[in-house]
């Protein structure tokens, strides 16, 4: 940790340099005066151009945009499924009718036979069609979730500190202090 004058004088320093430098550090006011951040993550690398603020601003703006296609990924997951039910509710529908129009005889059996074969295709095709689109958005959701950084808190227990007896910590023997100028 730096004193405030010795802190001005090393963003002093880097506003006046002309050499690059690779600085490690918490100090957001230090790091606001970088025209690059590189971030390591438990997902990789990522380099934001420009100081800390706009780091955080540019973080946030990809965090959200991942949040938004996971969303837009659920919501064709929803629709798809109920796509998928509404075909299968249509397609007992006409299976319905065209057994009553069989059986009441307003159709013959080869007709019948024939647009039940054309009916159950179109069903199959449009269902594979569907598990496809559900399956891509499912995909889509598992490959976004793995951009998105999950941060695991870490709590270390330590034990507690005891001083045996007939042992000094610190001692301090003619101590001179002075404060000020």
């Amino acid at each position: 940790n730096l004193d405030s004058a010795t802190r001005e004088s090393l963003y002093k320093f880097i506003n006046l340099s002309t050499k690059g430098l690779l600085i490690i550090s918490h100090d957001r006011v230090l790091l606001d005066f970088m025209d690059n951040i590189i971030e390591f993550t438990s997902i990789g690398i990522n380099q934001y151009g420009g100081n800390y603020s706009h780091y955080v601003e540019q973080k946030q703006l990809k965090h959200d945009a991942l949040e938004r296609k996971i969303d837009q990924a659920k919501r064709t997951m929803k629709k798809t499924e109920k796509d998928i039910q509404e075909n299968y509710e249509k397609h007992d529908q006409r299976r319905s009718k065209g057994r009553k129009a069989f059986l009441s005889g307003s159709i013959d059996k080869q007709t019948a036979n024939s647009k039940r074969g054309r009916s159950e295709k179109s069903d199959r095709r449009m269902l594979t069609q569907n598990q496809r689109l559900f399956n891509q958005a499912k995909e889509d959701i598992d490959e976004i979730k793995l951009q998105i950084e999950v941060k695991k808190e870490i709590n270390i227990e330590l034990e507690e500190t005891r001083v045996h007896n007939n042992k000094e910590v610190v001692a301090v023997e003619n101590l001179a202090f002075s404060y000020g100028l």
